[in-house]
Formats: structure tokens, C-alpha cells, sequence
């Protein structure tokens, strides 16, 4: 599993809650203290201590597995079709 593209999809899963968090910000009633500790994370991606990262890594690793697993399946159907190699 490639760190790069693990660190892509954690950025976009935070910038996916950045822009959740705001909408249900100005739409629901919150807690002033819930507010208060999420508009310390509506920074960008980079910006966010490392053990916060975590957090949006743990969902990209889990995206990254669906999508291996799904590529693992393309593979395997062109193969099955052209079942003499190359």
C-alpha cells in the first residue's frame, strides 16, 4: 500500500468532513464546544497535527482496500478472457 496515495485520500476524506462539519454547522443546533473543537480542524489537510491524520487515514486505508479489491477483480475478469497471457 503506497503511503502517497494513502495521505491523498485521508486529505480528501478531511476536506470531505471540513465541508460535512461546516454544512451541519450552519444547519444544526450544535454545542458552542463542539463548534469551538471543530474550527480548530477546518485547516487544511497538511496543517493538522499527525496523531488528528490518523483519524482521516484510517478511513483511506479503508477506501484503498475497496478499490484494491476492485482492481483485483478487472484484473482477474481480463485475464479470465484472455486466459493465455500476454
Amino acid at each position: 500500500m503506497s503511503d502517497e496515495v494513502i495521505e491523498e485520500l485521508a486529505a480528501l476524506e478531511h476536506d470531505q468532513w471540513v465541508a460535512w462539519s461546516k454544512e451541519i454547522a450552519k444547519t444544526e443546533p450544535i454545542s458552542l464546544r463542539r463548534l469551538a473543537r471543530w474550527k480548530k480542524f477546518w485547516v487544511p489537510y497538511a496543517e493538522l497535527p499527525d496523531d488528528v491524520k490518523e483519524f482521516d487515514r484510517i478511513w483511506a486505508r479503508k477506501v484503498h482496500e475497496i478499490l484494491t479489491r476492485e482492481v483485483e477483480k478487472e484484473a482477474q475478469a481480463v485475464s479470465d478472457l484472455y486466459p493465455y497471457g500476454e
